[in-house]
């Protein structure tokens, strides 16, 4: 679960095991990863890309076959516009772990938000198979082929990815990430009741949370509630997202692009990434 009260108690964590082993790679492995979220999801301030920066230096230094390492060394990178670094990053990560999900799922992710879309599909894809009960990537990879047209293979995806979401939410209620994947997934197998009932309980759940509200947006500028999606997107920017590539690439997003507001949107972002 991606929130800021989980990154809160990990970064406490991680620095509690680095004042035990100060050698720990893992843990400076993951003080990376919590200050990039902080900086994708709570404020783009360059503290946290600079923390998280330093602490993915120091994960490889101590571990340099440390596939974790290599992972939040790639996550940086591209959240510093270093495409072609971050990407090598993962491939190492992948050479050192063929078997580690974020390592194919950040990989992904980074190739999503470029608009390399076919090179997203097959690594989404991946990281499904490196972690089979993951609705993530099986639905994002579902998003993807309807992106590409391959309509039977993501309507396939999808199905199979809403039934993973549903049973993760079966085991753990109040996972607002699971709720609002399903609730994107049911609205193109045809259930927008099933998704507003999903997506309602999640905002009630987390109102706050900045990807929670970006999610929201998609799913009611895919239900053609731009008014609704538009607040969300704007709340969205307004509690910390900054995810410029998402925006631009999201095909959630298409009904909103003429939109003033969206477009308005989209210069306020632009101008934060400069």
């Amino acid at each position: 679960q991606f929130s800021t009260r989980s990154m809160d108690l990990a970064l406490q964590m991680f620095s509690k095991a680095i004042e035990i082993d100060a050698s720990y790679a893992l843990a400076y492995a993951g003080i990376a990863d919590c200050n990039s979220f902080y900086f994708q999801h709570k404020s783009p301030d360059q503290q946290y890309l600079d923390k998280a920066d330093w602490a993915s230096r120091k994960a490889i230094e101590l571990g340099p076959s440390l596939a974790e390492g290599h992972v939040s060394r790639g996550i940086v990178l591209g959240l510093s516009h270093q495409f072609d670094e971050a990407e090598r990053a993962f491939r190492t990560a992948s050479e050192f772990d063929p078997t580690l999900f974020v390592g194919w799922f950040h990989y992904a992710r980074l190739c999503f938000a470029a608009g390399r879309l076919d090179k997203a599909a097959r690594l989404f894809e991946q990281a499904n198979r490196a972690e089979p009960e993951d609705y993530q990537s099986i639905l994002l990879a579902a998003q993807v082929y309807h992106d590409l047209n391959c309509m039977s293979v993501s309507l396939n995806l999808r199905q199979q990815g809403v039934d993973i979401a549903r049973h993760w939410v079966d085991l753990n209620p109040g996972d607002t990430r699971s709720l609002y994947f399903a609730a994107n997934a049911y609205v193109f197998l045809g259930e927008k009741e099933n998704s507003l009932k999903l997506l309602r309980r999640a905002l009630i759940l987390d109102p706050g949370d900045s990807m929670l509200l970006y999610n929201a947006g998609c799913i009611y500028a895919l239900l053609d509630m731009k008014s609704e999606a538009l607040t969300c997107l704007e709340r969205s920017f307004n509690a910390g997202l900054t995810l410029l590539g998402w925006y631009e690439n999201d095909s959630n997003l298409d009904t909103l692009r003429e939109e003033p507001r969206f477009i308005a949107l989209l210069e306020q972002l632009r101008q934060v990434k400069q």
